[in-house]
């Protein structure tokens, strides 16, 4: 339990310096509901609630479009949410309407029969095409969620080792200033 709250706090204060460092909306996605539960108790400890928003889960249409529209220009909110969740695809905020985005993890999907089967049919990629690609497929949607048009400018901050090991870094796109954040 020890090491698993030292982790939270460092995804913390990692995730506070980047959003502190240009003001603006941003979207922390994290793994699960319940690493985002524990992330975001963990952040408003340290950091408070002012401008925070936490995604719920099960939200209706009309909870879901609440949550999106505190995301004005110039109203420095940072909401908490689910990789692969409502908020990672489908949504439009355009320009200055959110300029960043967190991923925490590489978005692997929940262990399952399916996903095992898939696995074992493609024995030696079979990991990677049942966890690791729709994994970064997932990653990638969630950061879509930043540049929406042609003009938009962003900021992306991915929180997970993995992502400076080789196999990942060929999945990112060349454009991308990968480098380990201190």
């Amino acid at each position: 339990m020890q090491v698993e709250i030292k982790i939270i706090i460092e995804v913390c204060k990692n995730i506070n310096r980047f959003v502190q460092e240009k003001q603006g909306n941003y979207i922390v996605f994290l793994p699960s509901f319940d690493y985002l539960n524990k992330v975001y108790k963990e952040y408003v400890r340290i950091y408070g609630d002012e401008n925070i928003l936490l995604q719920e889960e099960n939200l209706s249409e009309e909870k879901k479009e609440e949550f999106l529209s505190n995301f004005k220009i110039g109203a420095n909110k940072i909401g908490f949410s689910v990789v692969g969740g409502m908020f990672s695809e489908g949504v439009d905020l355009p320009g200055e309407r959110l300029i960043g985005a967190v991923v925490v993890g590489v978005g692997f999907p929940r262990i399952s029969v399916e996903n095992n089967i898939i696995a074992e049919y493609f024995e030696q990629n079979g990991f990677d095409y049942s966890y690791t690609y729709p994994g970064m497929n997932k990653v990638f949607q969630s950061v879509g969620r930043v540049i929406r048009t042609e003009t938009d400018k962003g900021r992306v901050l991915l929180i997970d080792n993995r992502y400076l090991n080789n196999k990942y870094k060929r999945m990112l796109p060349q454009e991308w200033n990968i480098k380990l954040y201190k």
